[in-house]
């Protein structure tokens, strides 16, 4: 029991090093700041979330929303055959985006009303649960590609998506 403990307090401890060194090198470049600060103000969207974001996506704000939603791996894939229509599925892109822009996804569903309402337009049209999600997937990585791009924070004026 007294290990257990001992070795959670070491990766809390672990944790907030890393966390402090990922907010130092962060700062120590401008244009990373500045991306970091306009990718944070979108609700949903925290710390560790844009640290993936800005390492593993630098692509974010330069491509289109097509592009970007296939380069995360969110963009339905046909799967199509001569008279079959086969489901649309996601797969490639960046799997550790991918991951994180789910977890801020649900947590958006809660507190961004975008994606929320989003989520909800599509269970109501009788969607399954997943699929609404990945669709709050893609509608996310498109607002903050289109955040970014424009250097605007969540909030000014209103991007419309």
């Amino acid at each position: 029991r007294q290990s257990i403990e001992q070795a959670i307090d070491f990766y809390k401890r672990q944790q907030k090093e890393l966390d402090q060194k990922i907010a130092k090198t962060a700062s120590q470049c401008s244009s990373l700041q500045e991306k970091a600060e306009i990718v944070q103000s979108c609700k949903g969207v925290g710390p560790v979330t844009t640290a993936i974001l800005l390492c593993e996506l630098p692509e974010l704000g330069t491509l289109n929303r097509g592009e970007i939603a296939k380069l995360v791996g969110v963009a339905p894939i046909a799967n199509d055959s001569g008279q079959k229509h086969g489901k649309r599925t996601i797969h490639g892109g960046r799997r550790i985006v991918r991951k994180a822009i789910y977890m801020a996804t649900i947590v958006a569903m809660r507190w961004n009303d975008k994606i929320k309402t989003c989520y909800q337009q599509l269970r109501a049209n009788g969607k399954p649960a997943k699929v609404a999600i990945v669709a709050g997937m893609r509608k996310l990585v498109t607002i903050l590609n289109l955040m970014v791009r424009n250097k605007q924070k969540w909030g000014e004026n209103q991007l419309a998506t």
